[in-house]
């Protein structure tokens, strides 16, 4: 999968197409997941209106827990990724489990496509199977990801760049409605327990830029832009997601979005068609550019573990 030769036996084989810009793409839309949707809301009712603040801790979180991972990219080209990386530090039978154990994990991939169609089912065509939409939208991604890595990288570029602009639309929409005392009040209703605790949740909406290190095959200078990539990608996102939280927070009464999803605050942001808009293209976006680009990334580490011989070539 991602190759661009059908007779490709070897990362070795893999085109280097992957420059700054689609290495950020795929990142950005690795780390942008459904749950900024509703951890929001988790987070608004742990520490209040110190929520923005929760989001750049749980970045600067998300940097510091990578910095092995950052050098380790840094100085060497890894074709296998993180099962690369995993053989060159505790060797070739610590990486054949590693890599039994990826591949477990990574059959959730199923959730991004069924959580796509549950937004898909409620925005649209109620009468249609969940299933039927989840695969239909599995299938969409698997051929892009089929014609090759720079397809993907394409389709990436595009929904990256409409998700962004849909999350910050909620911004620009809902900053001029934000609450004028926004600080005086509910800023750390339970303490620096509450906003540590949402930071440590909040590494879940901020974290994932790592999995980049896995388009090392593909990427024209990784040792350079992956490192770059991973750090720019975490605060960048984290900075949209603090704009956001402030709206989150300061539109509505904190007691009325605590523990609520954060579509109850775009419906009260924006008129009816953009928030038809902000729930495609920012909700079901923000699925699909994770399902794209785990499609790209978590092939190359079984493309390397079968040139191995864990598996059949």
């Amino acid at each position: 999968m991602s190759t661009d030769n059908p007779k490709a036996v070897s990362t070795r084989d893999l085109k280097r197409v992957l420059g700054f810009k689609e290495l950020m793409s795929t990142s950005v839309g690795q780390i942008i997941g459904a749950g900024i949707m509703s951890l929001m809301g988790i987070a608004i009712g742990m520490t209040g209106r110190s929520v923005p603040v929760a989001f750049l801790i749980a970045a600067f979180f998300s940097v510091i827990s990578i910095i092995p991972l950052v050098i380790i990219a840094g100085t060497v080209r890894m074709r296998g990724g993180q099962y690369t990386m995993t053989a060159l530090l505790a060797g070739k039978r610590f990486a054949g489990v590693f890599i039994i154990l990826f591949i477990a994990m990574n059959v959730g991939i199923s959730m991004y496509a069924l959580s796509f169609a549950d937004y898909f089912l409620a925005l649209f065509l109620p009468s249609v199977g969940r299933k039927t939409v989840a695969i239909a939208i599995l299938i969409i991604f698997y051929l892009i990801n089929m014609f090759g890595v720079d397809k993907m990288a394409k389709a990436q570029n595009l929904i990256v760049v409409v998700m962004v602009v849909a999350l910050g639309l909620l911004a620009v929409f809902g900053i001029g409605k934000v609450d004028p005392d926004y600080l005086s009040g509910n800023l750390l209703p339970n303490g620096y327990k509450g906003l540590f605790s949402a930071a440590a949740l909040l590494t879940f909406a901020t974290g994932g830029a790592f999995l980049i290190v896995n388009l090392s095959a593909e990427a024209k200078n990784p040792t350079r832009d992956i490192p770059l990539t991973i750090v720019v990608s975490t605060l960048g996102v984290a900075v949209l997601y603090g704009f956001i939280a402030v709206v989150a927070a300061g539109v509505l009464p904190v007691e009325t979005v605590a523990f609520k999803p954060l579509s109850l605050v775009a419906e009260a942001v924006f008129p009816p068609y953009l928030y038809v808009f902000f729930m495609v293209c920012g909700a079901m976006f923000a699925l699909i550019s994770t399902l794209n680009a785990q499609l790209a990334w978590a092939t190359k580490l079984i493309l390397q573990a079968c040139v191995d011989g864990w598996f059949p070539q």
